[in-house]
């Protein structure tokens, strides 16, 4: 499954041989659609693969929330403070 306009969907690959997608996804990353062939010849046609090529390796945690917003386990915190006594 492709990204189409109409219904927004993408199932994770860049068809460059689709003008308007090689368009979009040139101008999505940043880059010219010379620039954007030249990353999937040399990663193939992965989003994920093609955006790591681009941008790096995503953080170490990325996506997840905050250590200050996760959710503190009560009983776990309790559990912690016998242990040390």
């Amino acid at each position: 499954m492709h990204f189409t306009p109409t219904t927004g969907r993408h199932g994770g690959t860049i068809n460059i041989a689709v003008t308007w997608e090689l368009n979009y996804w040139a101008t999505r990353l940043g880059l010219s659609p010379d620039q954007l062939i030249t990353v999937v010849a040399e990663v193939g046609n992965n989003l994920a693969d093609v955006r790591e090529a681009v941008f790096g390796p995503a953080p170490r945690g990325f996506g997840e929330a905050p250590a200050e917003h996760r959710h503190r386990d009560p009983l776990a915190a309790a559990a912690d403070t016998t242990r040390r006594q």
